[in-house]
């Protein structure tokens, strides 16, 4: 098949030489394969992404502009037999001249590509990841050291959060300086022990595709006005919707799944380095699944849990698990996810909205969630058994801990969870459950 080139300078296809079937993919906008595309559910002319949103912009309204349509009914999705087909087509880029690809991995190459040597910028991500181990790897080993942790907890269709530190147990209300509020099924994720770094991580309108599903913000504090404010980074590849985000070691960031369902990002894991702001994908889940949950443990393994499967639309109780080595970038990018057969499986109900959190060097602690019903119940699951046992203390309340905080505080001992719907805060310690703080009054 003959190759299309691609204009990278303004993040949009170029075609060079296409068959003929490529004509049905060129956005009747700008006249380049379409990018995002969208589908004019009269005529099925289809659209880039950007360009509808230009059209939105300039105009306030939609109106297909292919003269014999001109429908203002809106796009949707492209058919996904039609998706098939575009994922199977073979991209060149004109500035390497050699790298040829699928639709989908040309997206990637081309967000990194500069042209001047054939695969250079691609590489670059990951070179930053070995160049920062390095360093680290250089210094004097040191034990992590702080005398009280802070917890964040958004506040959902708001613009606030909450301050919890572990030590006084106050809590704080601030409000974060953004035109709206933070997206719907955005997650929250909070980095580091000792200097913590807050983002805000996709969401948005489900029915639509809008940036905020590709965004990832950092809560930061603006010294000169004393107010807090959402500072962009650098953007995901896939769009996420009821996803789940976790922290490996002390400066990464692990998303994974969607509910979403486009370029495959239910199946999908990127993996966000904090000091050199660059992302990189990891491998893709075996069931692509939306309101899991994840965590890692030892800092060398990635665990889902749970959620919805966007096949089926049912729960799951599966748990997948992927290795990752920091020191390794080339080799963890290698790495399959592996879907654990756990010994007694039956004994987690599939559910969705799990909090979980390691909580010793074997095992990770699950707690809570939804089946038909809140839970009250605490599992653990233990790495080198892989087998689940249902804990002596559970809580005396049901909680849904999606999209807050299940965190462990090392210097306790101890583990934090949030319920969603209440905002009480509970602590986890010696084995029993105490409801520590009703964080919102």
């Amino acid at each position: 098949m003959d190759s299309i080139g691609i204009d990278v300078q303004s993040s949009q296809f170029m075609p060079t030489e296409l068959p003929d079937i490529i004509d049905h993919f060129i956005c009747k906008l700008c006249k380049q394969v379409v990018y995002q595309p969208k589908e004019c559910p009269k005529c099925s002319n289809l659209y880039c992404f950007d360009c509808v949103n230009i059209q939105l912009s300039d105009k306030g309204k939609w109106q297909c502009p292919y003269p014999e349509c001109k429908a203002a009914d809106g796009v949707v999705e492209i058919h996904r037999t039609v998706k098939e087909i575009l994922e199977k087509l073979v991209f060149s880029c004109p500035k390497c001249n050699t790298v040829k690809r699928t639709y989908i991995e040309i997206n990637k190459h081309s967000a990194l590509c500069d042209g001047e040597d054939n695969g250079r910028m691609e590489t670059e991500a990951i070179e930053s990841f070995k160049e920062a181990e390095k360093k680290q790897l250089a210094e004097a080993p040191v034990q992590v050291q702080y005398t009280e942790m802070n917890i964040y907890i958004m506040e959902k269709d708001s613009k606030k959060f909450y301050l919890y530190n572990s030590r006084t147990q106050a809590v704080s209300i601030h409000e974060v300086n953004c035109p709206s509020n933070f997206p719907h099924n955005f997650q929250a994720i909070q980095v580091g022990l000792v200097q913590t770094k807050v983002y805000i991580v996709g969401g948005g309108d489900f029915n639509q595709v809008p940036e905020s599903m590709f965004q990832l913000s950092q809560i930061v504090l603006n010294n000169s006005t004393n107010k807090y404010q959402l500072e962009a980074r650098e953007k995901m590849k896939f769009a996420r919707h009821g996803h789940s985000c976790c922290s490996l070691g002390e400066k990464f960031i692990v998303v994974t799944g969607s509910r979403k369902d486009t370029d495959r990002a239910p199946y999908r894991t990127e993996l966000y380095n904090t000091e050199t702001n660059k992302w990189i994908e990891l491998a893709q889940f075996n069931q692509g699944r939306h309101y899991h949950s994840s965590c890692s443990l030892q800092s060398k393994f990635i665990f889902v849990f749970c959620g919805i499967s966007n096949e089926t639309k049912k729960y799951l109780n599966t748990i997948e698990r992927l290795e990752f080595n920091a020191a390794d970038i080339q080799s963890s990018l290698r790495q399959r996810w592996e879907q654990i057969v756990v010994n007694n499986q039956n004994l987690l109900v599939p559910r969705q909205g799990s909090g979980v959190c390691q909580i010793s060097n074997d095992e990770i602690l699950i707690v809570g969630g939804f089946h038909g019903n809140f839970s009250n119940e605490t599992f653990f699951f233990n790495n080198q058994t892989k087998s689940i046992r249902k804990a002596y203390n559970e809580l005396k309340d049901s909680i849904f801990p999606f999209q807050v905080p299940t965190i462990a505080d090392p210097l306790n001992q101890s583990v934090y969870t949030v319920d969603w719907q209440t905002y009480k805060l509970y602590e986890f310690k010696n084995d029993k459950w105490q409801l520590k703080k009703k964080i919102k009054p």
